[in-house]
Parts: structure tokens; C-alpha cells; sequence
């Protein structure tokens, strides 16, 4: 509980990041040579102002998981791993085949539905992991806490794309 504000840097919030970087610059490929269209209804405004948006987008939150304690860590950084795969997958997928395989067989939300699964998965994992030592009841709080924010994120960049 008593723990100092650090950067810390485990599997997870490594792989997020990663897989951030593999969605964006895959997302960036696609979108400068013309070759798809962004499904995100948050980022497709921001793009039309500046490519640039895309890297802040999409790294803003995976680079912020490594501040956040244990549980809540842990469980935002796969939802961030899993979106991030999928999506950079599928980019990857229709940059080289020209088939986007995620956004057709599950659309844009049925990827974020699966990845919010696999989040709770973990959830539930790190929580069996808690029980006996009473405190996944404070950090079930402090996680949704940090999933109210990475919302409110979300929201600030839905403005911005309405703004510019």
C-alpha cells in the first residue's frame, strides 16, 4: 500500500507497449499509402488534422500502465496487449494481403468486447492470487478508479478530434 510512484516495467506492460508500437506504426502505413480506413471513431477525426495523432493516440495510455500498482497494471496492460495485437495484426494482415481480418469477422467493438474478456480473465486471476491477503477488495477500487480514468482519456482525445 505504501509504495513509492515508480515506473515499473514487467511482461505485460512491456508487451502493451510493444504491441502499441505495432499497432501504430502499422495503423501509420495504412493510412499514409491510402490503403484502408481507420474504424476508430475516436482517432479517424485526429487523423484527418495530422498522422501524428495516430503515436499519441495510441500510446498515450500503454505508456502510462507502468505508474499504476500491481492488479490494475496488470489487468490494463492486456486489455492494451490484446486491442493493440489484434488490431496490429490485422493491419499487418491488410498491409500484406489486403484482407483486415479483425475489423471483418468481429468489427471494431467485438475486438474491444474480446479484449475486455481477457482483461477480466486476468482480473479474476490476479483476485484468486489476492484473496488471502485482503487487499483485492482496495485494489478492485483503485483498478476501476484507473479504468474511470483511461475513459475520461479516451473523451479528452474524442474532443480534441471535434476541436482541431
Amino acid at each position: 500500500m505504501n509504495e513509492k510512484l515508480r515506473y515499473r516495467l514487467d511482461f505485460f506492460p512491456v508487451m502493451a507497449i510493444i504491441t502499441a508500437l505495432l499497432d501504430a506504426l502499422t495503423t501509420f502505413w495504412f493510412v499514409a499509402n491510402g490503403s484502408g480506413v481507420e474504424m476508430n471513431a475516436v482517432l479517424a477525426p485526429l487523423i484527418q488534422h495530422s498522422v501524428v495523432w495516430i503515436f499519441i493516440y495510441i500510446f498515450a495510455r500503454p505508456l502510462i500502465i507502468p505508474l499504476l500498482p500491481d492488479l490494475s497494471r496488470i489487468v490494463i496492460a492486456v486489455f492494451f496487449f490484446t486491442v493493440s495485437l489484434i488490431f496490429g495484426a490485422s493491419n499487418l494482415s491488410g498491409i500484406l494481403l489486403g484482407d483486415y481480418f479483425a475489423t471483418r469477422l468481429f468489427r471494431f467493438y467485438g475486438v474491444l468486447a474480446f479484449s475486455a474478456a481477457m482483461a477480466f480473465a486476468a482480473y479474476l486471476y490476479q483476485c484468486v492470487k489476492l484473496i488471502g491477503s485482503g487487499n483485492w477488495a482496495f485494489n478492485t477500487i483503485l483498478l476501476l478508479v484507473f479504468v474511470a480514468s483511461f475513459i475520461a482519456i479516451e473523451y479528452v482525445f474524442f474532443a480534441i478530434g471535434r476541436l482541431v
